[in-house]
């Protein structure tokens, strides 16, 4: 698939007929010109896969030679083991990847002797994440409303990387965040890597996500308490409008994460009182 930049400067008429209105952008052109936008996060294996899952087949098909790469092919893969007698769940399969398969990786699995070795039920839908080492499984799934809620739940990382689509969504879990603010795509990705058993541990109470602190940095670091050097962590309850900044004289890492958590749980540390955490949408550019 060729890669092309275009400067919107110039091709004016180009960008307007594919919506482009601020930068960078990315549009994915398909053989019959419809242009899909790209949403997810700035970073190669985000886009790569973007552009790998347009490229399969919406379902794969599986069998014993395959199944065991394709567990592990996407952040977020979805296999129905179905019955023969069962062609409503599959046909609801069809369905929701049809609408998600740019999102996630979709498989099929007929064969029984598949669901026996990997130890679930036929009739089940399970969602593997291999990076938080993950399954999660939901079992007679009757409609489709039951698999596109299990979908958009599975799906969560442990660990996710703040974006301009997910931030207001974030903010509106009704759970506390805890960032982890990094320059790098390698520091953020070992950072989730390291915090994923503490993420684990709070998962009921908690969102733990990473931070571009290039990209976002300069417009939270303040409001958060934080003083523009990173890497950085900081625990903010947007119920109550607290922000609780861990030290930065001290390594950022899950040890002292959780103290500062088990701290604010038992009342210990008071809530930050300079500026007032950022609850608004910030200025950013799509991606």
């Amino acid at each position: 698939m060729p890669l092309l930049s275009i400067d919107c400067s110039i091709e004016r008429v180009f960008c307007k007929e594919h919506a482009v209105l601020s930068y960078p952008a990315i549009r994915l052109l398909s053989a019959n010109r419809e242009s899909i936008r790209y949403r997810g996060a700035r970073n190669a294996h985000s886009i790569s896969s973007f552009i790998r899952r347009f490229q399969v087949p919406i379902i794969s098909a599986l069998d014993v030679s395959n199944i065991t790469l394709f567990k592990a092919v996407d952040e977020a893969v979805f296999v129905v083991y179905p019955s023969s007698d069962l062609t409503a769940l599959v046909s609801n399969f069809e369905t929701v990847a049809a609408r998600n398969h740019l999102r996630f990786s979709f498989g099929i699995a007929n064969d029984p002797r598949i669901a026996e070795s990997e130890g679930v039920a036929t009739n089940s839908i399970i969602c593997y994440k291999w990076n938080d080492g993950q399954r999660k499984v939901l079992s007679d799934a009757s409609s489709i409303n039951d698999i596109e809620k299990f979908i958009a739940t599975a799906a969560e990382p442990l660990i996710g990387d703040l974006t301009r689509k997910n931030e207001i969504k974030l903010l509106k879990g009704g759970k506390s965040l805890v960032y982890i603010f990094a320059e790098t795509e390698k520091e953020r990705s070992e950072f989730r890597a390291t915090f994923r058993p503490l993420a684990k541990k709070y998962e009921e109470y908690l969102i733990f996500v990473t931070v571009d602190a290039i990209e976002y940095g300069s417009d939270m670091a303040g409001g958060l308490g934080l003083k523009k050097s990173f890497p950085a962590l900081a625990v903010y309850n947007p119920g109550f409008g607290q922000v609780f900044p861990y030290d930065q004289s001290l390594e950022v890492e899950p040890a002292g994460a959780d103290a500062l958590i088990m701290e604010i749980v038992q009342g210990k540390r008071k809530p930050y009182v300079g500026d007032a955490a950022e609850e608004d949408i910030r200025k950013h550019d799509e991606l």
